[in-house]
């Protein structure tokens, strides 16, 4: 079976591609060890649909505010609003409109504004 570097690696939100990955040996514990030396329990973690950062680290948080559960989807609480959408509509910025991936920064002050 075929498996392109452009599903693993979901370059169209990350932006990582298999070239910036050569070379890189840390490994998932290793990770998890340098999380946890910035964010301890008394952290509190604001982001965007971060259930699935958290899963892929294998870690889980008491504190989170996240703007995907903050913001209710029209549909119901099985959909999230995309943050480019919720951007768009309640700070009137257009984020998320590289095709080279997200950018961090961009999502993270955009998550930040819309729980101000």
């Amino acid at each position: 079976m075929f498996i392109s570097s452009y599903s693993i690696y979901k370059i169209w939100f990350s932006g990582i591609t298999c070239e910036l990955l050569n070379g890189v040996t840390i490994s998932l514990k290793e990770i998890q060890e340098e999380f946890l030396k910035l964010v301890y329990k008394e952290t509190i973690l604001v982001g965007h649909s971060l259930e699935n950062d958290l899963l892929a680290l294998k870690i889980s948080h008491g504190l989170v505010i996240d703007t995907a559960v903050l913001y209710k989807h029209p549909h119901g609480a099985s959909y999230k609003t995309a943050l480019r959408v919720l951007s768009r509509k309640f700070l009137s910025q257009e984020i998320q409109q590289s095709s080279n991936g997200h950018d961090s920064i961009e999502d993270a002050k955009a998550t930040m504004e819309l729980v101000n």
